[in-house]
C-alpha cells in the first residue's frame, strides 16, 4: 500500500481495474473502463515511469511489469466491492467476445463463474476451427481451461483430444474415445460423427489400418441413419474409408462414386475424403485420375492450415 501513496484514489482505482488485462491498448482502455481520456492516462503512466513496457505491433500495446501488476491486483478488493470485480470482468468478457477475440473472452467468463457460458463459445469455435482442420487454435483454446474441465464436458474432451492428435496419438485417442461415448449417450450425432472422423485420421496416421473397423463398428448407425442428415453422410464417408484401408477395392469404388454425387463439403471430411479416394485410383490401376488429385491435396485448404495435415497428404 506504501507503494501507491500519492496516486489520489481515483487514479489508483483505474490503475487497479487496468490490471486486470494482460496488456493493453488505448481501445480496450475506452472499450472496457470507458476511459475516454485513454491516451493520456498511458501518457502519464509512461512520464511517471510506472512500470509500463511498450510492445511495438500493428497496434502499439502496453503492460505493467509482472510485480507492479500483481501489487495492484492484491488491492482490487480493497477497492471494489465483489459485485463491481464481477461486472469489470463480465464487460471485459463482452468486450472480447465482440471482437471475436475469443481467448480473452473464455478467461474473462471463466474468472466470473460463467462456465457454460465459456463453454458454449470453446465449442461452437473449436468445432468450426476443428473443421477445417485448424488444431493449432483448437488447441489455443481448449488450453484456457482447467484439467479439471476438460474432463468433465464431452465437447471439451472432444477439443482436447483434437489438440493433441498432431503430437500424443495415444492421449489424443483417449480423449476422443471417451468424447465418443458421451456423444453416443446423449444421441449427439454431429458431434460424434466428428469425433469418428478424427479417431479415423489418428489410426491412419499411426498406420493402424485395422482399427479404423473398430472405431467404424462403435457408430450406433440406426441413429446415425435416422436422427441426421450430417451423420447419414458422415456414416457414409466413414464406411467408405474402411473400405479403403481393408482393401476392399470394389466395395469402395462404388461408395466413393455415391460420396462425389452428395451435396456435402466440410473441409476435413472433403481432405481425408480425397486422400482415400486417390489410394482408390491409383490401387485399381487409373493412375492418371489418382495423378489429378495430387495437386486438390496439396492445395486444398487443410493442408494449408498446418504443415501436419500436409505431411498426411503428402
Amino acid at each position: 500500500s506504501e507503494g501507491f501513496e500519492g496516486y489520489g484514489p481515483d487514479r489508483l482505482k483505474t490503475l487497479a481495474k487496468i490490471s486486470i488485462l494482460e496488456d493493453f491498448t488505448s481501445e480496450e482502455l475506452r472499450g472496457i473502463f470507458g476511459i475516454e481520456d485513454a491516451e493520456a492516462i498511458i501518457s502519464w503512466l509512461e512520464k511517471s515511469n510506472l512500470y509500463i513496457q511498450k510492445i511495438k505491433s500493428d497496434i502499439t500495446s502496453y503492460r505493467f511489469h509482472f510485480l507492479f501488476r500483481s501489487a495492484l491486483h492484491s488491492i482490487l478488493h480493497d477497492l471494489f466491492s465483489s459485485h463491481e470485480l464481477l461486472e469489470l470482468n463480465l464487460k471485459a468478457a463482452d468486450y472480447y467476445k465482440g471482437l471475436r477475440r475469443y481467448n480473452p473472452a473464455i478467461r474473462f467468463l471463466l474468472i466470473s463463474d460463467r462456465i457454460d457460458e465459456a463453454v458454449k463459445i470453446a465449442c461452437d469455435e473449436g468445432v468450426r476451427f476443428m473443421d477445417v482442420g485448424d488444431t493449432d487454435n483448437v488447441a489455443s483454446i481448449i488450453h484456457e481451461f482447467p484439467e479439471r474441465l476438460a474432463q468433465s464436458n464431452p465437447c471439451l474432451m472432444f477439443l482436447k483430444g483434437a489438440s493433441l492428435m498432431s503430437s500424443e496419438f495415444d492421449q489424443s485417442y483417449d480423449y476422443l474415445h471417451r468424447a465418443l461415448s458421451s456423444f453416443a449417450q446423449s444421441g449427439n450425432m454431429v458431434l460424434l460423427m466428428k469425433t469418428v472422423g478424427l479417431m479415423i485420421s489418428i489410426s491412419y496416421q499411426k498406420n493402424d489400418l485395422n482399427n479404423i473397423k473398430s472405431v467404424v463398428s462403435q457408430i450406433p448407425k440406426f441413429k446415425a441413419v435416422t436422427q441426421s442428415k450430417y451423420a447419414r453422410v458422415t456414416l457414409l464417408l466413414s464406411a467408405f474409408m474402411n473400405a479403403t484401408w481393408s482393401d476392399r477395392l470394389n466395395l469402395a469404388e462404388k461408395l466413393y462414386k455415391l460420396v462425389d454425387r452428395l451435396d456435402f463439403y466440410e473441409p476435413l471430411w472433403d481432405y481425408t475424403f480425397k486422400m482415400a479416394k486417390m489410394v482408390i485410383l491409383y490401387r485399381k490401376g487409373t493412375l492418371e485420375a489418382a495423378k489429378e488429385l495430387i495437386p486438390q491435396l496439396l492445395n486444398h485448404p487443410t493442408a494449408l492450415v498446418n504443415d501436419r495435415w500436409k505431411s498426411i497428404g503428402l
